[in-house]
């Protein structure tokens, strides 16, 4: 190791030499530290043989600094040399501390393929996602309310598409139950429908969507799931295919806008469950490439 990791201070305009692995430029009387962005990649080439970690981290160091927020705990800003170091950190035992705090090499464990996997097992289990759709519950109740909100967007045309399947190619409902499945999303879509029924009625069936959705936000292009209503819908739909695996041989029928109500909430929970699904495996991949580029940025000082 070094005897000193930090180079001297210096008045000079021209960048100090590169003194036991640290690099330094100096700027009004200061020191300012800084890691190329280059040589970020050229270590993490060094470091891990997942592909997918390794086009994560190209498209991260993309990124302005303030939407990574835990690279932005270390960075003041980035210049023509790279990523700076707060001014916090240009004291030796500062730095030492930061890098005790988040080593490299323990933790690239994580980051490296298994056997003959090309992708780490963060990334490999992306593929998989489905796996793990029992903890759903654990994973809905740890996200942010601007992740909930997102979720429960619920885009219009994927939502018509896997309908029309799920009473077409799948179950093959005749005509009048394909209506009743529809009519719901025709009425959260501002489509004109003409009034059947009792006024009475009319008011029960919107009530009825009213609690799953939100029928004033929900027009063409998006349909609005309330948030807390996102796990009755998913318990619906897995009490549905547990009746149905239970049940194969027994046709499906919607033979009243209520019963069609019941088979649009279970095309909305299976969109509902891939997508808590995704949003929580996204989640956990930005954590570690986050954690994975400041690894390497605070390593190229520390050698």
């Amino acid at each position: 190791a070094p005897a000193s990791l930090l180079p001297a201070r210096s008045a000079q305009t021209s960048p100090h030499p590169r003194s036991g692995g640290w690099q330094a430029r100096v700027m009004s009387n200061v020191n300012a530290i800084s890691c190329p962005k280059e040589e970020i990649l050229r270590r993490l080439q060094r470091e891990t043989t997942c592909s997918s970690c390794c086009s994560a981290l190209r498209v991260m160091i993309q990124r302005p600094v303030r939407e990574l927020n835990l690279l932005d705990s270390f960075v003041s800003h980035e210049d023509e040399t790279g990523y700076v170091l707060k001014e916090d950190l240009s004291s030796q035992s500062a730095l030492e501390d930061a890098c005790a705090k988040f080593p490299l090499q323990e933790w690239l464990k994580n980051c490296q393929p298994l056997k003959r996997d090309k992708r780490c097992p963060m990334h490999t289990n992306s593929r998989h996602i489905f796996n793990s759709a029992d903890l759903w519950e654990d994973m809905w109740a740890e996200m942010s309310s601007s992740q909930k909100t997102c979720i429960c967007t619920v885009n219009a045309e994927e939502l018509h598409d896997k309908l029309w399947q799920h009473c077409t190619d799948k179950h093959h409902l005749c005509k009048d139950c394909r209506n009743n499945v529809m009519w719901a999303f025709d009425k959260l879509t501002k489509k004109d429908l003409p009034p059947v029924g009792s006024e009475a009625e009319q008011e029960a069936e919107l009530a009825s969507l009213q609690a799953y959705f939100d029928v004033d936000k929900s027009k063409e292009g998006s349909i609005c799931v309330h948030a807390p209503a996102l796990p009755t819908i998913l318990y619906h739909y897995e009490d549905t295919l547990a009746e149905e695996s239970e049940n194969s041989s027994k046709g499906r029928h919607a033979p009243t806008r209520q019963a069609g109500l019941s088979e649009m909430l279970c095309v909305v929970g299976r969109l509902l469950l891939r997508k808590v699904l995704t949003s929580y495996q996204s989640s956990l991949e930005e954590e570690q490439n986050q954690q994975l580029l400041l690894r390497l940025l605070l390593s190229h000082f520390h050698e």
